[in-house]
């Protein structure tokens, strides 16, 4: 996550990371919360490129559980 967010771009003084989803929904988490908790945004499940229905093209995935009704298929940050 770490290496993602710095090819982002994000602004020096930024302290929490918006993802956006195609389908509105938005979620926010603190970059230390992201980078400390090893989080991660997946493009394969399985060894499978991720399906329609499981995120496509991106899911936010944390350590202890995936987030399944929230941004998939994100399609940007803030």
């Amino acid at each position: 996550m770490e290496t993602l967010l710095k090819e982002a771009g994000f602004s020096a003084g930024a302290n929490t990371v918006i993802f956006y989803s195609k389908n509105g929904y938005s979620t926010s988490l603190s970059l230390d919360y992201l980078i400390d908790n090893n989080i991660i945004v997946a493009y394969k499940l399985n060894n499978v490129t991720l399906p329609q229905e499981r995120g496509f093209p991106l899911q936010l995935v944390a350590e202890e559980n995936m987030v399944t009704n929230g941004p998939n298929g994100l399609p940007g940050s803030r």
